[in-house]
C-alpha cells in the first residue's frame, strides 16, 4: 500500500538497535525531545509489528503525537508505517485509534500517508476490509 524509505527505516533502527523495549517504550511514551520521541515511537511501532504485546504502548505513543500544528506529527510516520504492513490486527487497531481523533487530524492523516489519486478507494478499501467506519470521505 504505501512504500518505505528503507534508509530512514535502517537509521532509526541503528539508533535504538541496543534499546530494550522498556526503555523504548519509556522514551515514545515520555520522552522528552521531539524528533528522539519520534524515533523511539516509530522503532516500537515495528517491533510491534513482530510482537503484538507491544501494540497497545505503539499505538499509545502514536496517539500522543497525532496533532498536526503546521507540519506532519511524526506519529503519524509510525502510524503510515502500521497501514504499510500486512499485518491485519495491527492495522485493525490502529483504524479503532484513529477514530477517536479529531476528523480534521484524521483527514490530514490519511491525505499524508495515502497516494494522490488513490486516496478514495484506498480509504474506501480499508474501510471495507476492516469493517470501519473512517467517519471522513477523501477526494482521488
Amino acid at each position: 500500500m504505501i512504500s518505505w524509505d528503507t534508509q530512514l527505516e535502517d537509521k532509526f533502527r541503528a539508533e535504538c538497535d541496543n534499546t530494550d523495549d522498556d526503555a523504548l517504550k519509556q522514551t515514545a511514551l515520555c520522552g522528552r525531545g521531539l524528533t528522539l520521541r519520534g524515533r523511539a515511537t516509530y522503532e516500537l511501532t515495528r517491533r510491534a509489528l513482530d510482537n503484538h504485546e507491544l501494540l497497545t504502548d505503539a499505538l499509545a505513543a502514536i496517539d500522543r503525537d497525532h496533532v498536526a500544528e503546521g507540519f506532519p506529527p511524526l506519529g503519524w510516520v509510525a502510524a503510515a508505517r502500521i497501514l504499510g504492513s500486512d499485518d491485519r490486527e495491527a492495522v485493525s487497531a490502529l483504524l479503532s485509534a484513529i477514530s477517536a481523533w479529531d476528523l480534521n487530524d484524521r483527514r490530514a492523516f490519511f491525505e499524508f500517508c495515502l497516494p494522490r489519486g488513490q486516496r478514495g478507494r484506498m480509504l474506501h478499501d480499508l474501510a471495507t476490509a476492516h469493517n470501519w467506519s473512517p467517519g471522513i470521505e477523501l477526494a482521488s
